[in-house]
C-alpha cells in the first residue's frame, strides 16, 4: 500500500485511514482499484467515502474494473451451473 495525505495528515496505508475514520476498507480498496483518479491518489476515494466530494458516475475506470467484471460473470456462470446440476440431481 502506498502512503497518502488527507487533510494535512499522512496516512501510511488505506487500512489505517479507514480504521481511524470508521469507513469500510473494502469500499475504499474497490474504489482505488476501479477508478483512475482514486487509483492515482487514494485521498480522492477518501473524500468520496466521507462525503466531502460527490462521486460522479462518469469517472474513468481502470483496466482492473473490466477484469473484475469478467471474473464476476465467470463466477456467476459457475454458480448457476452448479445450482442447476443440484436441482436436476435432487428431482431426478
Amino acid at each position: 500500500m502506498k502512503a497518502f495525505d488527507f487533510d494535512g495528515k499522512c496516512y501510511r496505508s488505506m487500512r489505517v485511514f479507514c480504521k481511524q475514520h470508521g469507513v469500510s476498507y473494502q469500499k475504499m480498496r474497490r474504489l482505488c482499484r476501479h477508478y483512475v483518479r482514486a487509483h492515482d491518489d487514494p485521498s480522492v476515494a477518501a473524500r468520496w467515502l466521507l462525503g466531502l466530494e460527490q462521486f460522479r458516475n462518469s469517472e474513468p475506470k481502470t483496466f482492473v474494473y473490466q477484469q473484475d467484471l469478467l471474473r464476476a460473470e465467470e463466477r456467476n456462470a459457475k454458480f448457476r451451473d452448479k445450482m442447476s446440476r443440484q436441482f436436476v440431481e435432487n428431482f431426478s
